[in-house]
């Protein structure tokens, strides 16, 4: 049976990157700069689908593009026993399109609605949900390199606070609150540094959803791994190339207790290049093709990012 993937698609947006592709950071987040560093990034990200999966099945009746940037500022914070804390606010913005070429009736979002075939083509734009996150360095070594080894703990909370339409099934806020634990760890090898996170996002209930009025959507927990292996070309500038896999697993939806078949499970490739313009500027630029996908969409995603560091006086 096709479902009709329409409600929130996939902008609940995720720091560095969509959650929705498998691949939340990006190469060498937990590397971390001098305590006492403030920082400030942008990312703009481009996403299309035009292929949509239901238990490993194809159809290509809908087409999804989102263009989402979004500001980062954080600082560096020195902690007792060697450890440190970066606390970051993300804030996301851009737009978003849905085009459904296919006459689907809602009643496969909701058996209780009646059946109209659905051709409109829906689109959003505004501020996304914000995100606090809050990572703290617990334990690392090889210290007084820039590229140490480390343990990172940490989470985020995201805010419903962003722009959404209970008359819209595509939109930029998602309604409800997620909580997202995260774990990481990093060792550089030479020249190669590796990274590897893993977490999970946790939502609570969306009470006013698209195609039930009054009803409510539950999504389920979220679990997702990623691991990102880079090689620094010339050391001296951090230019670099990471080569970045990624998968995402679980969030299926219960709408008005009608259970949906609709798991996400999907694999991504990344691949980067970056490189420090100066001692304060850096950048990189992505290309993400998504590998693998049993339940939901299945498109590419490119974007840039642009970072400036003040480093402390000392520095």
């Amino acid at each position: 049976m096709r479902k009709l993937i329409l409600i929130c698609i996939f902008l609940c947006f995720s720091g560095s990157a969509f959650a929705a592709q498998g691949i939340h950071y990006a190469p060498l987040d937990g590397v971390w700069a001098p305590a006492g560093t403030n920082f400030a990034i942008m990312y703009m990200n481009r996403y299309s689908a035009n292929k949509f999966y239901t238990d490993g099945k194809e159809s290509k009746d809908r087409v999804i593009t989102q263009n989402v940037g979004a500001l980062r500022l954080g600082r560096f914070i020195s902690l007792p026993a060697d450890m440190m804390l970066q606390p970051s606010l993300i804030i996301p913005f851009g737009d978003a399109s849905l085009d459904n070429n296919y006459n689907t009736p809602l009643g496969l979002i909701n058996p209780a609605l009646p059946s109209p075939p659905v051709t409109k083509r829906f689109t959003t734009s505004g501020v996304g949900d914000p995100e606090l996150n809050i990572a703290l360095r617990a334990v690392q070594w090889n210290a007084g390199t820039y590229f140490n080894g480390y343990i990172n703990v940490g989470g985020s909370i995201i805010a419903p606070l962003g722009n959404y339409d209970s008359d819209s099934p595509i939109n930029l806020g998602s309604n409800r609150w997620t909580f997202r634990p995260l774990f990481g760890v990093g060792q550089n090898f030479g020249p190669v540094h590796i990274d590897i996170n893993t977490g999970s996002d946790i939502f609570t209930d969306n009470k006013d959803v698209y195609g039930s009025p009054n009803g409510t959507l539950r999504k389920y927990t979220e679990y997702w791994s990623e691991a990102h292996i880079t090689y620094f070309i010339v050391p001296e500038t951090r230019t670099y190339a990471s080569i970045s896999f990624g998968g995402l697993w679980g969030g299926r939806e219960e709408i008005d207790y009608f259970k949906r078949q609709d798991w996400v499970e999907s694999y991504a490739l990344r691949l980067t290049m970056g490189t420090t313009i100066s001692k304060h500027v850096s950048m990189y630029a992505y290309y993400q093709p998504e590998t693998a996908v049993y339940n939901g969409p299945k498109g590419n995603m490119m974007g840039i990012r642009f970072g400036i560091m003040r480093l402390p006086d000392s520095e």
